[in-house]
């Protein structure tokens, strides 16, 4: 069952908080180089954090200035999560607009480190007025796009209104993997 859009704009615009302990982790995988992931649920003002809403931040150690920072929830059918937002920085893959993306969004080619950002109200079928899961599957170019991770976490604070945001720390170096 999708959610309905106006309980996801009210998610989106309303104050929230992270409710966590501010700690990144490490992600190891046996065939890719690892991750540095930081999870952490979303509470809004009223102190409930509604269908697992969470804020997720990814990076790979030997891209420094490459992330991925994305609000979400769970999926309201299967085990997986359902992206609201996400902010590619200085993505390491190109990104392509599918032809029913609304107005001048359909077919844009995004280059492979352009900032730009999926929001669900670009990935909302009219008549449909639901989120389901093709919700990230057309992105925009962030004009004046924050630069580096601070520049992001900022940007971000306001963009999702999210007030402890900044409080996320930098990951720390890991060092490349030989």
């Amino acid at each position: 069952m999708p959610i309905a859009l106006e309980v996801v704009d009210a998610w989106f615009d309303g104050e929230k908080n992270l409710t966590c302990s501010m700690k990144w982790r490490v992600q190891r995988f046996e065939t890719r180089t690892p991750r540095s992931i930081f999870e952490c649920l979303v509470a809004l003002s009223s102190g409930i954090v509604p269908n697992g809403l969470k804020f997720r931040v990814s990076c790979r150690p030997q891209y420094p200035n490459s992330f991925s920072f994305q609000l979400e929830c769970n999926h309201p059918v299967n085990k997986s999560n359902l992206p609201i937002y996400r902010l590619e920085l200085e993505p390491l893959r190109a990104h392509k607009n599918q032809p029913d993306a609304p107005g001048e969004l359909s077919g844009l080619s995004i280059d492979r480190y352009v900032t730009h950002e999926h929001h669900f109200r670009d990935n909302v079928a009219p008549d449909r007025q639901m989120l389901n899961e093709s919700s990230d599957k057309h992105a925009r170019i962030v004009e004046d796009p924050p630069t580096n991770f601070d520049g992001a976490i900022a940007f971000l604070s306001v963009k999702l209104n999210i007030r402890n945001l900044t409080d996320i720390p930098r990951p720390r170096d890991q060092g490349v993997l030989l």
